[in-house]
């Protein structure tokens, strides 16, 4: 669990960030959420290791951009970027940063809360943004690189 320094940290942080309406003060300590990140499909954004800083959602809705926390099962959580939400039918569409395709769309009621920021080596970090263009022209075309390799026996020593 984080220490002291991280929560301070991101009551500083929140203080000076437009994250809602009203001032931050004890009861958005009490809705912060830390998690640790695992896994690499949020790279190279959000590394393995990674204590993600969660609002719930109440306290500050998503947006196009942002990362959320979106619970898949009772014991698995995912964090992935929202690319669009579906007035209709409610629901978002997500990818995570280091993946080809979309994610199934997310009821909200599924979504745990925004990521906002993150603390990585003992230092906070704001949540990155979307990658650029060639990150993810680099990142699609190493997947699919690895696959033909794979798929050819080139890659068997």
């Amino acid at each position: 669990m984080p220490s002291g320094d991280l929560r301070d940290a991101v009551l500083k942080y929140m203080a000076g960030a437009d994250l809602y309406s009203h001032p931050p003060g004890s009861s958005d300590l009490e809705a912060l959420r830390f998690i640790p990140f695992k896994g690499t499909s949020m790279l190279p954004g959000l590394k393995e290791k990674d204590i993600l800083a969660v609002l719930p959602i109440q306290e500050s809705p998503p947006k196009i951009g942002d990362i959320v926390l979106m619970k898949r099962s009772e014991n698995e959580l995912i964090a992935h970027r929202v690319l669009g939400f579906d007035r209709i039918t409610g629901s978002m569409a997500t990818r995570g940063d280091n993946q080809l395709f979309k994610d199934q769309p997310w009821n909200l009621a599924q979504c745990h809360g925004r990521v906002f920021a993150f603390w990585r080596n003992n230092v906070l970090m704001i949540s990155p943004g979307p990658p650029s263009i060639l990150k993810r022209c680099i990142s699609i075309t190493r997947f699919w690189l690895f696959k033909l390799i794979r798929r050819s026996g080139l890659g068997k020593i």
